[in-house]
């Protein structure tokens, strides 16, 4: 016999262990999104002591590496990160002077730890020579084993044979001590007391995760054997729903679902409760709902029909009357409303023509049920005259019907060009105005559309004046600017040639000659973008090889490319690839872009130049590493922009400039594109066939 207590046991083992085994699910997750990433395996977890873990070796290393570092930038002002750890870490920085003596550059303890570690302090570690020794507990550490490091190595530090120390550590020395047990750093982040906190936190918490997941499944056990008495506790469960009414049910069902969401956000967690409430009422919805809709299975496969005890359902015919009473006082407000006056009229007749075809229809029932005014009549008489009149009533009436369709046909008719032209505004197309009739609906609004298109064309119209004037302007004062300029020159080296000058005003005439030659190249740039703008660039077009065009340029520059400290890897087909363009300009093109390269690459970096011949076209690809942050979101193409905005080396800006407006005159295209601080430039031009 099944008892009260063991349906209830049975219920109750079944939440708790699906909910337990799903807590335990998510410990789970979480372990190995967050705990197993962050290195808080349970191995490590487990250690006697914080110092046999693989965090606390990879915290060592960083803090050696940033030693290092920081020693070898010999800048004391980036040292305040060693005093984050406080007594737990002790640090001492020493580097060999000129004479050969140890100076001391930085330390953050008053006791020597050449000497050994301080009492307290069981780990230490002597970086010296190039190579990392380590005392734990008194005993040595064997660190590099074979002396080749591999990944399975435990410690990545200087001294392996394929990793070597870098040139100058030799005059280096660093000594570390990590305390014990980590105390608390007051007004600091110590990483040794995080990461001790942290594998207490994550020790108890696989404890924990073990605990829940073995209570689950001995509920899960024991709401196995007591399958039979949850059978009879979901039939109790059913009569207890069975009165509820099946509104509250579907509101019960569907209301959490929403309004968890809105807690977990924050929408209403930031003004009622805490976040941890917010993560509560997350924990709640996930482990209770799966068990209301539990509550509802049973209810629908135990109560038949439950939604007929519903309030709708009892309230149909009232809600039905009240509709059509909101409908009709809906079109009343409609009616009202200050529109056209010939859309009222419109709706106006339409709700008459709803109104005549209900009184024709209660007149014709009430003639086809009492027989007025054909009561002498026979039956196929009664039928014959209902049908006439009937026929002449429908006529009648669709009249203003079909008069209203031709209407609405002709409006829509009407909104296709309107939509099109609507479209064509939008993208642009500004040639021909939209004429609709006079008497059309969408003619008040067709002239304002062709308004807008007026005065859009006529805003067209004066920025592509402007525009013209600017280029010529700044065409005209170029051109203007280049005689004075080459008497400026001139003069500066008839004065160089001058023999017996001072010594600084030689120095002075130097400057000036540079100066003017450099002003010279600039405007010479800004005249041959001007020129390129304004489609008035000369071209003498031929077919030529691109990539001898290339091997040309690049010999040319040679003398700049070997000065530089960049590599330049090459990869031009030895076939030729035939193209139509101008190849002075051509030249220029990829002139600029190598100097480009040459000017702001990273030092030491490499520079790849490719030539891709394809089916159609052939792409060249200029790859190289910016030496500083490349901007997002600039054009880099467009003129005086440039990369680094705090160079004053003089350049104008222009270069990217002059080779897109002289690729794109020959007919090819020039795209930049970045990635991270990867610079590429890439150069198509069409194959001549």
């Amino acid at each position: 016999m099944v008892t009260r207590w063991k349906k209830r046991l049975s219920l109750l083992a079944l939440v708790l262990g699906v909910d337990l085994l799903l807590v335990g699910l998510a410990g789970a997750v979480f372990a190995g999104a967050v705990l197993l990433p962050g290195g808080y395996s349970p191995q490590d977890a487990f250690q006697a002591g914080y110092q046999n873990t693989a965090l606390f070796r990879r915290e060592i290393e960083d803090q050696l590496e940033s030693a290092l570092r920081l020693a070898r930038s010999a800048d004391k002002s980036s040292w305040y990160s060693m005093e984050e750890e406080g007594s737990n870490l002790l640090c001492q920085l020493m580097i060999r002077s000129a004479s050969g003596a140890w100076q001391t550059v930085y330390s953050n303890t008053e006791t020597a730890l050449a000497g050994g570690s301080p009492v307290g302090y069981n780990f230490a570690l002597t970086y010296d020579g190039g190579r990392v020794s380590i005392h734990k507990d008194g005993e040595a550490l064997d660190i590099y084993g074979d002396g080749v490091y591999t990944p399975d190595s435990l410690w990545d530090v200087p001294g392996y044979s394929n990793r070597p120390a870098e040139e100058g550590d030799g005059d280096i020395r660093v000594y570390l001590a990590a305390i014990a047990q980590p105390v608390r750093v007051r007004g600091c982040y110590s990483s040794l007391y995080e990461l001790q906190q942290g594998l207490t936190i994550a020790r108890w918490f696989y404890l924990g995760e073990c605990a829940v997941l073995g209570l689950a499944l001995l509920l899960l056990l024991l709401a196995f054997l007591w399958r039979d008495a949850r059978r009879e506790a979901r039939l109790a469960l059913a009569r207890r729903t069975g009165p509820v009414w099946f509104e509250c049910k579907v509101l019960a069902v569907t209301a959490p679902p929403f309004l968890a969401p809105l807690f977990c956000l924050g929408f209403f967690a930031r003004a009622f409760f805490s976040y941890a409430a917010a993560l509560a009422v997350a924990a709640t919805f996930c482990l209770a709902y799966p068990w209301l809709l539990y509550l509802a299975g049973c209810d629908l496969r135990h109560n038949e029909k439950p939604w007929r005890h519903s309030l709708c359902c009892a309230l149909a015919g009232r809600v039905g009357r009240a509709l059509r009473k909101l409908r009709a006082a809906l079109s009343a407000a409609e009616l009202a409303l200050p529109l056209q006056r010939r859309f009222l009229r419109r709706g106006l007749v339409a709700a008459v023509c709803i109104l005549l075809l209900s009184i024709a229809a209660w007149f014709l029932l009430y003639l086809l049920f009492y027989n007025v005014p054909f009561y002498y009549f026979n039956f196929w008489h009664q039928c014959f005259f209902s049908l006439l009149l009937a026929t002449a009533l429908v006529l009648l009436l669709l009249a203003p019907m079909v008069w209203l369709l031709r209407r609405g046909w002709d409006l829509l008719r009407q909104l296709g060009p309107f939509t099109a032209r609507l479209s064509a505004v939008r993208s642009g197309d500004l040639t021909a105005p939209l004429e609709l009739p006079a008497d059309s609906d969408l003619r008040q609004a067709a002239e304002d559309l062709n308004g807008i298109h007026q005065g859009m064309r006529a805003a067209l119209e004066e920025r592509m004046k402007s525009e013209r004037m600017k280029v010529e302007l700044i065409a005209n004062v170029s051109h203007d600017l280049k005689t004075p300029l080459t008497s400026v020159i001139s003069y500066a080296e008839l004065l160089r040639e001058e023999e017996d000058l001072p010594e600084h005003v030689q120095d002075y005439i130097r400057i000036l000659n540079d100066k003017a030659q450099r002003l010279s190249v600039m405007v010479q740039d800004v005249f041959e973008v001007s020129k390129a703008a304004s489609g008035e660039l000369s071209l003498h077009t031929e077919r030529l090889d691109l990539g001898k065009l290339l091997r040309q340029t690049l010999a040319d520059m040679d003398e700049a490319v070997s000065q530089s400290s960049l590599t330049f890897r090459t990869e031009l087909p030895e076939a030729p690839v035939w193209i139509t363009a101008d190849g002075d300009r051509l030249y220029r093109v990829f002139q600029n872009l190598v100097q480009n390269v040459l000017e702001y690459s990273l030092e030491g970096s490499r520079v790849y130049v490719t030539l891709d011949a394809g089916k159609d076209a052939a792409t060249v690809r200029l790859k190289n590493i910016s030496r500083t942050e490349l901007p997002p979101g600039v054009d880099f193409t467009a003129r005086f922009v440039r990369g680094d905005q705090s160079r004053t080396d003089g350049g104008s800006g222009l270069g990217l400039a002059i080779a897109s407006s002289f690729t794109a005159a020959c007919g090819g295209a020039l795209r930049v594109s970045t990635d991270a601080d990867l610079f590429t430039v890439e150069v198509e031009f069409p194959l001549s066939r």
